[in-house]
């Protein structure tokens, strides 16, 4: 069973940041799908909660350079 999450996240400034985060985290185990808008300012994903929690992808996002400022 997968998992829902959207970040709102800051310091993105162009495409090249929001495609840096998608292709980041979706290389990594337990991400089954993910969308970075740069536009929004958004990311959505559909993860595995037994691989992921969303602290670790706050995180991966955060060691990336950017950072996550709310999430539904």
């Amino acid at each position: 069973m997968t998992e829902k999450a959207v970040f709102k996240i800051s310091g993105m400034h162009c495409t090249s940041c929001a495609s840096l985060i998608e292709h980041t985290l979706k290389r990594g185990k337990g991400v089954e799908t993910i969308r970075v808008d740069y536009s929004t300012e958004e990311a959505s994903l559909e993860f595995d909660p037994v691989l992921l929690t969303t602290q670790s992808l706050r995180e991966a996002i955060a060691e990336l350079g950017y950072e996550v400022v709310s999430e539904r």
